[in-house]
């Protein structure tokens, strides 16, 4: 894990930078749906991370208030991105799916239902 200051929850099922698996079967295997949300919790001030794996998302970790100056108020937007992940000497998978996104819907890795709530 490369992220200073991220604090995981001990039992924690997953961190920043860790692969999801297992990954969909597209087209005719099951889909996969990966649920996170950060949320800043309005006690502490600190930024939770919350991770579901079809399934509704639980706590994995927090950034401390103390790492932020502006977000320790709050936050004016929020990237989404990902990389994939192979052993070494072994060529790297293809990003999502694999299949490419002209095949209709469910047949690429896609996003869906992003709010940003202020």
């Amino acid at each position: 894990m490369d992220c200073p200051g991220y604090i995981r929850v001990d039992g924690a099922v997953i961190a920043p930078r860790d692969a999801i698996h297992p990954v969909s079967n597209v087209p005719d295997g099951p889909r996969q749906c990966v649920t996170l949300r950060v949320l800043k919790d309005k006690k502490s001030g600190d930024w939770w991370v919350y991770y579901g794996f079809n399934k509704i998302p639980t706590g994995v970790g927090y950034f401390p208030r103390s790492l932020f100056s502006y977000l320790a108020e709050k936050a004016d937007g929020m990237q989404f991105g990902a990389f994939v992940k192979s052993k070494k000497a072994l060529p790297t998978p293809p990003m999502g799916s694999g299949a490419l996104p002209n095949g209709g819907k469910g047949r690429a890795a896609s996003f869906t239902d992003i709010r940003f709530i202020d």
